[in-house]
């Protein structure tokens, strides 16, 4: 299998109309294949979740960023705190998944089926 093929089959498997990768030197097709089939997997199980579990998940990733950014702006730390907040970003899967995941079981409730990315 080339680094072509496996493009293919992941962008046919997304639906999407193209498919761009970044690879390192020591990359391999084989290799390729299973990063994208992992992330496949956490896209899914993210996006089983309700979308207010989704946005529930980003303002608890935002309020820890927040205490955070109280604590380094009571040390005058303003450079760590420029820092922090030039990385804010939309979605985190690993953290987001986690903190639904974990809310989902303080209810009681079962994690939502996972449907797999394409199908």
């Amino acid at each position: 299998m080339t680094f072509d093929d496996v493009i293919e089959k992941h962008r046919l498997a997304a639906g999407a109309s193209s498919l761009r990768v970044s690879l390192a030197p020591a990359a391999t097709p084989e290799g390729l294949d299973a990063e994208l089939e992992r992330l496949g997997a956490i896209s899914a199980a993210y996006d089983a979740f309700r979308p207010e579990e989704i946005e529930a998940a980003k303002v608890a990733r935002l309020r820890k960023l927040l205490r955070e950014i109280h604590v380094l702006a009571a040390q005058g730390a303003t450079d760590r705190i420029v820092d922090l907040t030039g990385l804010v970003v939309n979605v985190d899967l690993d953290q987001d998944l986690a903190w639904m995941r974990a809310a989902r079981e303080k209810r009681s409730e079962p994690l939502p089926a996972i449907t797999p990315s394409g199908a």
